[in-house]
């Protein structure tokens, strides 16, 4: 790996690990100034794949020239920079990063290697800033102990078989919401994907998602039934009325129907 010009390091925007090894790292944030004075523009981050160093950088030849512990595949994605990509497990320095990074949890942060290839020096439209980065050259990206930019923090860290169970119900129901929000996001990126590629899923894939629709609908209907118990007595005098659980239960599940008719799931729905 030959030498880069630049490091810029993040808090993290966002990140997954699972046990595969596999990683999600959203490493950079789109027009906002960092603690370098910088602010990349969208355009600035190519599509490409590139190394995972050693942490630190240390895949570099002037930091030790370890051998890479990973690869990942980088673009960008709304207002970020996102990393997508594998640990290599079967090697000893994939396998350690893929602990360090694991055990580091919510303080884990990444860097990433880099050459300016194009800039606008001190942009009006971001005042104090003393680089506007049109174009870079990402050569790698690396875990960090301390990075030096704009983030807000780790909004999730995957580890299905036991975070999902511990704490109250609240807790557990919060982690769940999170973890749905981010399976709907993801949802819809695979539909794209497919139906540009005109790509089927297989029938274990469709056994799988059909099991988990039927969950879905289960715990739709638990939650309308408890709002429905728990609904709140209207104080007299107040012109309010009850409102039918059962009414609201038919609307709910109305609006399920249409969501799944947008997502062209027509023939799934019960008659």
């Amino acid at each position: 790996m030959r030498p880069v010009s630049e490091v810029k390091s993040f808090p993290l925007v966002d990140f997954e690990l699972k046990e595969t090894g596999d990683v999600v790292v959203a490493f950079s944030k789109l027009n906002e100034k960092d603690h370098d004075g910088d602010v990349t523009y969208p355009g600035a981050i190519p599509t490409k794949n590139v190394p995972m160093s050693d942490f630190g950088h240390s895949s570099w030849p002037q930091r030790g020239a370890r051998p890479p512990v990973g690869l990942m595949g980088i673009k960008e994605d709304g207002s970020l920079g996102i990393a997508r990509g594998s640990f290599f497990l079967k090697t000893d320095q994939g396998r350690n990063a893929y602990e360090t990074v694991k055990g580091m949890g919510d303080t884990q942060e990444w860097s990433y290697g880099f050459d300016v290839k194009d800039f606008e020096p001190k942009p009006k439209a971001f005042p104090g800033a003393r680089r506007g980065l049109k174009s870079l050259d990402i050569h790698e990206i690396s875990p960090v102990l301390l990075g030096a930019g704009i983030g807000t923090g780790t909004l999730a860290i995957k580890d299905m078989d036991g975070d999902l169970l511990v704490g109250s119900f609240s807790e557990q129901a919060d982690r769940v919401l999170a973890a749905l929000k981010e399976l709907h996001v993801r949802e819809e990126d695979i539909i794209d994907l497919r139906v540009k590629e005109g790509r089927a899923i297989s029938s274990d894939r469709r056994k799988r998602l059909e099991e988990q629709r039927d969950l879905l609908r289960d715990l739709l209907t638990s939650h309308e039934a408890l709002l429905s118990e728990t609904e709140p007595k209207p104080k007299e005098g107040d012109g309010s009325h009850p409102v039918d659980g059962k009414a609201r239960l038919l609307g709910a599940q109305a609006k399920l129907r249409e969501e799944l008719v947008r997502r062209g799931y027509r023939e799934i729905i019960p008659a």
